[in-house]
């Protein structure tokens, strides 16, 4: 069952108060039992997202960043969107604990039970909810006070219990719940376990005042589980009911509990856990905070049961590059250039290394940062309040992909040393494996761009009658859009000029004194030479080139049968090495009778 009311929240914004905060309450002196309650004071601004919610206890973020909050009292689960707007997503049960919400939207909440029918049979139960019909459907059941849910990546479910119906003993654990419903002890002997998280590598955190096992006592406030199942104490810290545990994408584990003081009142706080083990306060002056949340932004919820309301401490912006950096380089290292919020500490994740700078007090920061070698490099950048000690922001993106390989460029055609003429094409075959890809293929004779291009197929013409009859260098340039360049070239010689071809003998036009006369033919070609091989020789229609000695300078015959008395012409060509051809027509209008 929903239905939606509204609360009438008023705007409240509290400003950031960074300084050392074990000593506020410094000025009370002996009479601390009996002061009022000490202010709020925290490490970011807040302000108040719902009032007037019952006994709220764990909280989670969908995927629309609205709230979800469980609700003991009268047994509800809350869904608070960014306008404000209160929908209550579930009704009707008992004790409601744990929350999680999977990348369908679905949500997983764990309860005594559901009141009603509808509980008939649960006890410790995991419920799911549809995110299209809100339906609830039973997932796992018979848990002793079940508390903190978490989800894997897989799907599998993680609880905090107090052990399962049945078992005699009573022993804070954490179980699996497999998708199918399979249930697993995963470890015990924790001491009032609560919130727990999961890391991306399935490390797992959970908080707890205790972890003892065969006489072996670890005291703290939260603690981690490895994927071999060993527990390590990671806030040593002791605190007074911990329950609300978060995890930022930098690895900064926040913890709510009640921090012992001796002398003076005890403090409602959030400890956080920065990712290089320094313990810092984050908010006190609390009054019995539960659940935490943490939003796509960075924004943390708590919930404060005493004051009935829920606060959204707020992460400071995501940094911005200015320069924005290149989308390719050849450089190994990346000089990183912003703003961030004064003071913050800028980490850089996803080159070589991470890096890490502070923001001076105009917010600038300059960070120089080693790239991964001949790959892409997704960098985030996040910006830490006061330092690192408070929230931190959602990153900023860019992917610089480093390539100093050179392409892959070779010309296919012509064939080096070819001998061309008229117009030519021009082919090449080019490619860029190590990431940037290739940005453009030149084509260029004697160093003069012809053609540009950066699709395939790389091929081109040349008008070879645009150059002059000589030796000429072609050439192909690939470069990839990091700037890396690879060339290949080949000699040709361009010919648009045909041979020179004389008759010697017979003289054109003139008279020769026997039927079986001699024919002489010469011939030149200045820049690529003649092609003896193309040598033809045509007496009044009929070939005769075989009769002919063929030499590179000229070509002789006899002419193989007697001619009758009359005119006769002789036609001779050749072609050069570049395929143009050449020819020369005599005429011989009268052969004189030989008496025999």
């Amino acid at each position: 069952m929903a239905r939606s009311m509204i609360f009438q929240v008023a705007p409240h914004r509290t400003p950031v108060l960074v300084g050392v905060l074990a000593a506020c309450l410094c000025l009370l002196g002996p009479r601390a039992a009996h002061a009022p309650d000490p202010p709020l004071q925290a490490l970011a601004p807040f302000e108040i997202v719902a009032e007037d919610v019952r006994s709220p206890r764990y909280l989670a973020v969908d995927l629309k960043d609205r709230l979800i909050v469980s609700e003991a009292q009268p047994g509800q689960v809350l869904r608070i969107a960014l306008d404000r707007t209160v929908t209550v997503l579930i009704d009707d049960l008992k004790d409601p604990e744990g929350l999680v919400v999977d990348p369908s939207g679905a949500l997983f909440v764990a309860a005594d039970r559901q009141r009603g029918s509808e509980g008939h049979g649960q006890s410790g139960v995991i419920l799911r909810r549809d995110p299209q019909a809100g339906r609830l459907s039973v997932v796992a059941n018979d848990f002793k006070q079940p508390k903190g849910l978490a989800r894997e990546p897989d799907g599998t479910l993680l609880l905090s219990a107090q052990g399962r119906r049945g078992e005699r003993d009573e022993k804070g654990a954490l179980y699996t719940i497999e998708p199918s419903g399979q249930t697993a002890l995963l470890i015990d002997a924790f001491k009032q376990p609560q919130g727990v998280v999961v890391a991306p590598d399935g490390t797992l955190f959970v908080a707890a005042e205790q972890f003892e096992r065969r006489h072996d006592r670890v005291d703290g406030s939260l603690f981690q589980v490895a994927p071999t199942r060993q527990v390590t104490a990671v806030i040593p810290r002791r605190l007074k009911d911990p329950f609300g545990v978060a995890r930022d994408p930098l690895d900064g584990l926040y913890v709510t509990g009640t921090q012992i003081r001796t002398p003076g009142p005890d403090l409602d706080i959030i400890l956080k856990r920065r990712p290089d083990g320094r313990e810092v306060v984050v908010a006190q002056g609390l009054h019995n905070p539960r659940g935490l949340a943490l939003d796509r932004h960075g924004h943390l919820y708590v919930a404060e049961a005493a004051k009935r309301r829920v606060l959204k401490f707020l992460a400071p912006l995501a940094p911005t590059l200015d320069p924005v950096p290149p989308a390719f380089t050849t450089q190994a290292t990346l000089t990183l250039h912003g703003t961030a919020v004064p003071g913050a500490l800028v980490t850089v994740q996803g080159g070589a290394a991470d890096a890490t700078d502070i923001a001076d007090p105009a917010g600038r920061f300059s960070r120089l940062l080693p790239l991964a070698r001949n790959a892409s490099n997704r960098l985030e950048l996040y910006a830490t309040a006061a330092g690192g000690d408070g929230l931190t922001s959602a990153p900023t993106s860019v992917t610089v992909v480093h390539d100093d390989m050179l392409p892959i460029m070779a010309l296919t055609s012509p064939t080096p040393g070819a001998m061309v003429r008229g117009t030519i094409v021009v082919t090449a075959t080019a490619s860029d494996a190590s990431g940037s890809g290739l940005g453009m293929v030149t084509f260029a004779v004697d160093g003069r761009t012809i053609e540009a291009t950066n699709a395939p197929p790389f091929t081109t013409s040349l008008d070879t009658a645009t150059l002059s009859d000589s030796p000429h260098t072609l050439s192909a340039t690939a470069r990839d859009r990091a700037g890396n360049e690879a060339s290949a070239s080949v000699g040709i010689t361009t010919d648009n000029t045909p041979p020179t071809v004389a008759i010697p003998a017979p003289l054109d036009g003139g008279t020769v004194p026997t039927r079986t006369p001699e024919l002489r033919v010469s011939y030149s070609d200045a820049t690529t030479g003649v092609n003896p091989s193309t040598f033809r020789g045509i007496l009044d229609g009929s070939d005769i080139s075989a009769t002919f000695a063929v030499s590179s300078a000229g070509a002789t015959a006899t002419v193989p049968t007697p001619l009758a008395n009359g005119p006769h012409t002789l036609l001779a060509s050749i072609a050069d090495q570049a395929g143009n051809g050449g020819g020369k027509r005599s005429s011989v209008p009268k052969v004189p009778l030989i008496k025999v």
